[in-house]
């Protein structure tokens, strides 16, 4: 009749707190709506998963300290180092976005271009809308050697609408040892970058740990037999001067830094005859009762001395007494594969045999006893003096 009409329904422009009919997330106003091609990648980050995760940011001096680098390793925000084992594959986590929202999905491969011919391959890969974490390892392992590279690797989508990512690259510096440093020592051995980076650099391009012990013998703090233990070692790294024994120490640190290992500290003494003992032990010089000596003492003469035994001691080329020799030996297998052990000496040069190392640094040996106020005296009767003379 007209003036009972039922009201109109409820405006389509009002606003219910639901999605108009017809209106999805894209913007477009038909059911079910299209979607779009890719128009964008953005890379968010790299992850290395391989890396050794010990290295610190401490870079100003040789000492300890810093905080671990976070993961991810790279984000267009931050480029963190880190480092890696030579000869091994290089293992990834990375993580994009695909834009837009409405973005269809399309098939086509991840790639990533690294150096030394290293790449990181995803064949069949649904690129949809949204954020992605894939795992990656390299096609090959890096070459076989200690490196310092700048590790960068150029991203694509192969196949899709959108092949650059954006950022099209990401780039971290990556230090290349043998294996993954350690510490099976009491001392201060932290892998702080300030030291990855200088024994990386000092032996880089080596492929045999006898080349690198050698470089990082001759590298190294002058010898100084007056000088005190350094703390910690590593300041030898930057020049500090110290007795062979400390010298022999670093050397064992900085080649535990590169993950190279069958390496020990020995003592090395002269015995009666010009032989030569080792030891892993700095007390295990030569010893003689003076009561029971041979030649005898005579009666129950001690010259005085507190200390019953009388200890042998040799004179070095420069005139200098020493206890012992102290040496970082190192066992590696050559380039032809077999076993060596060399004697990198912490006062002289590097030797193939204990006997060697002692011939190298002993120009004679003396018997010594300790004096009734303090000191250390020759014993010259009975003697014998010196007990030999190694070299003129």
């Amino acid at each position: 009749m007209g003036c009972c009409d039922s009201p109109d329904p409820e405006a389509p422009g009002k606003d219910s707190g639901a999605p108009l009919p017809g209106v999805a997330d894209g913007g477009c106003t038909t059911a079910p709506c299209p979607c779009v091609p890719i128009t964008q990648i953005k890379l968010l980050s790299v992850e290395f998963v391989s890396d050794h995760k010990l290295l610190t940011d401490k870079k100003t001096d040789f000492k300890s300290g810093g905080s671990r680098y976070p993961k991810p390793e790279w984000t267009p925000a931050a480029q963190h180092p880190i480092s890696h084992t030579m000869g091994q594959v290089v293992d990834l986590k990375v993580t994009f976005e695909v834009l837009p929202a409405n973005a269809c999905p399309e098939t086509g491969t991840l790639t990533g271009s690294g150096p030394s011919g290293l790449k990181f391959e995803k064949a069949g890969y649904s690129f949809s809308a949204g954020k992605h974490t894939v795992p990656l390892s390299s096609s090959k392992a890096l070459p076989k050697k200690v490196d310092i590279l700048s590790f960068d690797i150029t991203w694509k989508a192969v196949g899709v609408s959108v092949s650059s990512f954006s950022p099209s690259a990401s780039s971290n510096r990556m230090y290349v040892t043998y294996d993954t440093p350690y510490n099976d020592t009491g001392l201060d051995n932290e892998v702080t970058e300030k030291r990855m980076e200088w024994v990386c650099d000092r032996c880089k391009g080596d492929t045999n740990g006898h080349d690198s012990v050698k470089k990082i013998h001759d590298s190294t703090g002058s010898f100084d037999l007056s000088a005190s233990i350094p703390s910690p070692h590593w300041k030898i790294a930057g020049g500090t001067t110290a007795q062979c024994m400390d010298l022999s120490k670093f050397y064992m640190l900085a080649t535990e830094m590169l993950g190279l290992k069958s390496g020990n500290v020995v003592y090395l003494f002269p015995t009666k005859g010009k032989g030569t003992k080792e030891s892993t032990s700095g007390g295990d010089m030569e010893r003689r009762a003076v009561a029971s000596s041979t030649p005898a003492h005579g009666g129950a003469s001690t010259h005085g001395s507190p200390n019953p035994n009388e200890e042998m001691l040799l004179v070095d080329f420069n005139g200098g007494w020493n206890n012992f020799e102290a040496c970082y030996k190192f066992t590696h297998p050559d380039t032809g594969g077999a076993a060596k052990t060399r004697y990198y000496a912490g006062g002289a040069d590097v030797y193939d045999t204990a006997q060697e190392v002692m011939k190298s640094v002993c120009k004679v040996t003396h018997w010594t006893f300790e004096g009734a106020v303090g000191g250390w005296s020759i014993c010259t009767a009975p003697g014998p003096s010196p007990v030999d003379q190694w070299s003129p």
